[in-house]
């Protein structure tokens, strides 16, 4: 498919909460088949060189397995990272230190904690509650201050892979391997719906900024745009006749764009009210892990437009200008026991020695978070460096 070059970056980086169409734009009943495509990547990534520079504030470790999630808090105060250990953890990211332990079993009350691995973690909008979902086909919701359990979601039949909390804080939505949705009322715990959503696992699930609608994606190829209230498929989006497994989706900031993570290496912004791919980004290698994706829009320094950021499968980290998709900054993956702050002088600082499955953008400030899985086990905090004024 070309991809029209059309300007975008003032839409994604838009703080207003513009309503996408409630209308159909497509057909919500059609299910194309998943292809599953062969591994193809190139190796231009050898010849990327950095118009942005990144420097590591911190290595964050104390995962026993590899890293699942990573999410700021609204205020951009608190970095949540998840893993395959089932442990969920709070901390500083403005000086590196752990704050608190979730799901630790003296802490979370009767409710108890997950047993198993934990494959999301969020912030609900007040960032008083952190929401997890775990392969124990459990939703947990999470007092931020005393780290107790508040709530357990009990009804799907295979692993959760994703959650997210709506706008106002009253609302989750769930995605699962049984290929369904959930939606859920926060207070109760009770299931509002279930969707038979998609015909492979859900992979990720999100809510528009204003909650009307939500997104799924799924192994199956496609995204589907659902209206919150009715529980009806608004818009099925499948980019390409292969229709590549998506890992991961998510809203821009004014909600009029998807940001889409295929297994083709490769991201996709779908434009929703269009009901049309504008923009694919390349360059990251993405072929068998659900990596995650997310969008930057401090602007500052030789940052002037918004950026697509993903981490990939050789152990780097990746940013494109949204606008004309070119790759402007990358963390170099390195061998595992390669120290990160060892790269020469004037190169980009180095990233993870394993894939970067999950990464933030935080919300307030020019902040990144990384992690990555079982070689590395850590999270990685990022910022711009500095300018020298000569």
């Amino acid at each position: 498919m070309v991809v029209e070059a059309v300007d975008v970056a003032d839409a994604v980086a838009g703080t207003e909460r513009g309503d996408p169409p409630r209308e159909d734009v497509s057909n919500g009943d059609v299910l194309h088949p998943a292809k599953r495509l062969k591994e193809d990547y190139s190796d231009t990534q050898d010849r990327i060189a950095s118009e942005v520079d990144f420097e590591e504030l911190f290595a964050l470790r104390g995962h026993g397995r590899g890293v699942s999630c990573v999410s700021f808090s609204p205020d951009g105060n608190l970095l949540a990272s998840s893993s395959a250990d089932a442990s969920v953890k709070l901390w500083d990211p403005h000086k590196g230190e752990l704050v608190r332990d979730l799901n630790v079993r003296d802490d979370a009350g009767e409710l108890g904690g997950h047993d198993k691995g934990v494959s999301c973690v969020v912030f609900s909008p007040d960032g008083g509650t952190v929401a997890t979902a775990s392969d124990d086909k459990t939703i947990r919701t999470w007092d931020v201050s005393t780290g107790r359990c508040v709530r357990v979601f009990r009804g799907h039949t295979h692993f959760v892979l994703s959650c997210d909390i709506s706008c106002r804080g009253n609302m989750l939505v769930s995605g699962s391997l049984d290929e369904t949705v959930r939606i859920w009322e926060v207070r109760s715990g009770e299931c509002l719906k279930e969707i038979p959503a998609h015909s492979d696992p859900v992979s990720c699930v999100c809510f528009s900024p204003d909650a009307s609608i939500f997104v799924s994606s799924s192994f199956d190829g496609l995204c589907r745009v659902w209206d919150t209230e009715t529980g009806r498929c608004l818009q099925t989006v499948y980019c390409s006749q292969e229709c590549p497994p998506i890992t991961s989706v998510r809203f821009t900031p004014n909600g009029k764009y998807l940001l889409m993570s295929h297994l083709d290496s490769a991201l996709r912004l779908w434009d929703v009210a269009a009901g049309r791919e504008v923009k694919k980004y390349v360059g990251h290698r993405n072929a068998k892990f659900s990596l995650t994706s997310d969008v930057w829009t401090h602007a500052g320094g030789a940052i002037t437009s918004p950026l697509v950021v993903s981490g990939s499968e050789d152990g780097s980290v990746y940013l494109w200008d949204v606008s004309d998709m070119r790759v402007v900054a990358r963390m170099e993956g390195r061998a595992a026991g390669e120290g990160g702050k060892d790269s020469p002088r004037g190169a980009q600082e180095k990233a993870h020695c394993d894939v970067v499955i999950a990464c933030s953008a935080n919300p307030k400030y020019a902040m990144l978070a990384t992690g990555a899985l079982e070689a590395d086990m850590s999270v990685r905090v990022w910022r711009p460096k500095p300018k020298l004024n000569l």
